[in-house]
This record gives structure tokens, sequence and C-alpha cells, in this order.
């Protein structure tokens, strides 16, 4: 008899549909989507801080944008804008498509100015400026189901490359700093000669 009860209960159990699964696609189109637009900001930083290294400004132009960028390093404040403009136009077609959601990556608001621009980029110096750092703050990341909204974040993205752009430019305004120092200031490459040429001449 407890045979027959145990059999006829685990043929129920089989006959009882189980839990629906939980649809994860939300989840797994944000998650990718997020891998995504951080490996698009660390090309666009890489190509941004090489293009500034070949053109870089140094001295702001007299026109507004020019003044946005006047500062006490106007090229670590240009290659800030050069980074946003890389890094808004990579952003720009990310997106990664789940069974019915759709998320993508966007910056948000638009951004009309260069002080707008800068502050949405920071930049640091790694290893002595031989490596890059880069955080775009204000990332926005967006699922939608069926055009439906389901969830929206908005989060600060930090990059790492290995372009030494500041070391670079902090090594050639040093240099530059000495040949413009005048004759008797130090350590100006100016001094060194006239101190040179003085020896050669009195022996």
């Amino acid at each position: 008899m407890l045979l027959l009860v145990g059999s006829s209960a685990f043929a129920a159990s089989l006959a009882t549909p189980g839990p629906s699964p939980v649809d994860r696609s939300a989840d797994v189109a944000i998650d990718r989507v997020d891998a995504e637009a951080t490996a698009a900001l660390r090309t666009a930083v890489r190509d941004a801080a090489r293009a500034a290294a070949r053109d870089p400004v140094t001295v702001a132009a007299d026109t507004e944008s020019g003044r946005a960028l006047d500062g006490p390093d106007t090229f670590r404040r240009y290659l800030r804008l050069r980074i946003f403009l890389a890094a808004r136009d990579a952003i720009d077609p990310v997106e990664h498509r789940r069974g019915g959601s759709v998320a993508r990556a966007a910056f948000g608001e638009s951004v009309e100015t260069v002080p707008g621009a800068l502050r949405r980029v920071s930049i640091a110096g790694v290893d002595d400026g031989t490596e890059l750092e880069v955080t775009i703050h204000g990332l926005e990341l967006t699922v939608r189901d069926d055009g439906r909204v389901l969830d929206t974040a908005r989060v600060n993205r930090t990059v790492t490359v290995g372009v030494p752009v500041l070391a670079l430019h902090d090594r050639t305004e040093a240099f530059q700093a000495r040949l413009d120092a005048g004759p008797i200031e130090s350590p100006g490459l100016a001094r060194r000669t006239t101190v040179g040429v003085t020896a050669m001449a009195q022996a």
C-alpha cells in the first residue's frame, strides 16, 4: 500500500508544472551594453590622446571656446575636450538586444559648451604619466522592453590606456622652460652655455 501511495505522489509531482523561468533578458542586456560602452570608451580615449599628442594646443585662441580652454594647463583642458568629443561619438551607437529587451548607452543631456564638456571628463597620469586614466562622468545606461523603460542608471566609468601623452607633454614643457630661462637663471640652457663660453674665453 505504501509503495502505491508513493508512486501516485511521484506521478502527481511530474504532472504539476514547476515555477515559470525568470526572464533575465533585461539584466543581461544592461550588463552587456555596460561592457561594450567601457570598451568603446577605452578606444576613444586612446585615439583622442594620440591625436592630441600629434597636434597639441598649448596656447588658447582668443575666441569663446579658446577662452574656455585657457588656464593653468591649456593642453590638459584641450586633451579633455578631445576625449569628450571622441567618447560621445563612440558611445552613440552602443546598444545591445537580448530577447525583447534593448539596452543603450548615452551621454544623457546635450552638452553645447566647452565648459560643459570639460565637466564630463577628468584625467590623471598613472606611472609618472606613462599611462592615462580617464573618468567619464554621467554616462547613462537605459534598458527598455517593447519601448517601455525598465531601468535607467547614471554612472561614471574610468578607463586606463597605455598612452604616455602627459609624460611627453610635461617633459616638453620642462625642456622649453629651460630653453627660455635667462643667462643668469637656473637651470636654463642659456646659462649653461654662457658659463661654458666664459670658461673657454678665460682659458
